[in-house]
């Protein structure tokens, strides 16, 4: 192979480059180029494998907000059914109280409504029996 010679600096002679060391020096280049690149593509994989192992717990994570909320809202909806079934049966002890105060007074004026009906219907009853004997 024949020597490329470079010019160098005025006051001496460059050292005689050749053809094999410009292409090693390129071969070396290029390889810390590639070496480069290839670091930044495991940094790249490895911040893409740290997202997808975090990837479940953040969907777990989601999942349990998820069912949190579903559970406040069953909750909520719990505590206003309750709060509806005490008022109803709040409702229903002042009803039932109102029932068992006015049942005896109901029975006394039934007792009273039926007396009055048979002493009337007996006065009839005795002013039919005197009319038809006098008679």
């Amino acid at each position: 192979m024949q020597p490329d010679v470079q010019s160098g600096p005025q006051n001496g002679a460059a050292p005689a480059r050749t053809r094999v060391e410009f292409l090693y020096r390129e071969i070396l280049v290029e390889s810390d180029q590639l070496l480069t690149r290839m670091e930044q593509l495991t940094s790249r994989q490895t911040e893409i494998q740290q997202a997808m192992q975090a990837l479940p717990g953040s969907i777990r994570q989601a999942g349990m907000d998820a069912a949190s909320l579903a559970a406040e809202h069953a909750n909520r909806s719990l505590l206003e059914a309750s709060r509806t079934i005490a008022k109803a049966t709040s409702d229903l002890r002042v009803a039932s109280r109102m029932a068992t105060n006015a049942l005896p007074s109901a029975a006394w004026r039934t007792g009273l409504l039926c007396a009055a009906s048979a002493f009337v219907g007996g006065a009839f009853s005795a002013t039919l029996v005197a009319i038809a004997l006098y008679r």
